[in-house]
């Protein structure tokens, strides 16, 4: 009877040592310090995302953003408007934007970025080198509101999103060519129609009325040149016709003409 409680005992403590051994999901993806924890999320590691996408921490703890190849950056948002800098959407000095860090291989120990978790409020991140954001989605949320901001939710805005913005850099200018208020005269619901004036009062020619007109002096100097063409000609015949005449007299003739 003893040796078995021995037994069971030996068991029993060498199952205790192997489940203590275990990683808790915690463990994983962060470092216990005293009260708090440091997180570590992955930025690009061998894949355009962060790795883990969503974090929960507490007051007190912090995150360290680790770099990898090639350029990458975290930059907070608002899940509401994906791909921009915090500070374009909100003015309250709350923003975080660790800069590129470029680097062509991994690097042991990888760049860090760290922040402080202050309260239990969402913050959301973003990548902000090109394509990263739009085409790959790369975004995470940090205390997510999932009852209003989900991460697939947040992920499909960032997709649709038109543009990328690093922090610093401005709005872009507003695209294609300056709208022609003249262009959808005729459209509206008052049956007017363009008819080529200007709120000035001046008239503006359209290209075939220009055209027309061109084609039209055209015509007119050919008709001009046609006149001046058939009146010389007139002229030389009657010229030509008198010097005729003057040949044909006899010399009696004209010497009673002279006489």
């Amino acid at each position: 009877m003893l040796r078995r409680l021995l037994a069971g005992a030996a068991i029993a403590a060498f199952a205790w040592k192997e489940v203590a051994a275990l990683p808790s999901p915690q463990d994983t993806d962060s470092r216990s310090r005293g009260n708090s924890t440091n997180h570590i999320v992955s930025v690009g590691k061998a894949d355009h995302k962060f790795s883990p996408e969503v974090l929960i921490a507490k007051p007190g703890d912090t995150v360290s953003f680790q770099f990898y190849p090639l350029n990458h950056s975290v930059v907070r948002m608002d899940p509401e408007y994906p791909c921009k800098p915090w500070e374009k959407i909100h003015k309250d000095g709350s923003a975080f934007w660790s800069g590129f860090q470029a680097m062509d291989t991994f690097l042991d120990p990888p760049p860090t970025y760290t922040i402080t978790i202050n309260d239990t409020k969402p913050l959301w991140f973003y990548c902000s080198a090109e394509g990263s954001c739009i085409d790959y989605q790369m975004v995470m949320g940090i205390n997510p509101d999932n009852s209003t901001s989900p991460i697939a939710k947040v992920k499909s805005e960032a997709g649709k999103a038109t543009f990328s913005l690093s922090p610093g850099e401005p709005w872009p200018a507003e695209g294609g060519d300056i709208p022609n208020p003249d262009s959808n005269a005729g459209t509206g619901s008052s049956g007017a129609s363009d008819n080529g004036e200007r709120d000035d009062g001046s008239v503006k020619l359209s290209p075939g009325a220009i055209a027309g007109i061109a084609i039209g002096g055209v015509i007119a100097l050919a008709l001009i040149g046609l006149l001046f063409f058939f009146v010389g000609r007139k002229k030389g015949t009657g010229e030509a016709k008198a010097g005729a005449q003057a040949t044909s007299v006899s010399p009696q003739e004209a010497a009673l003409m002279n006489s």
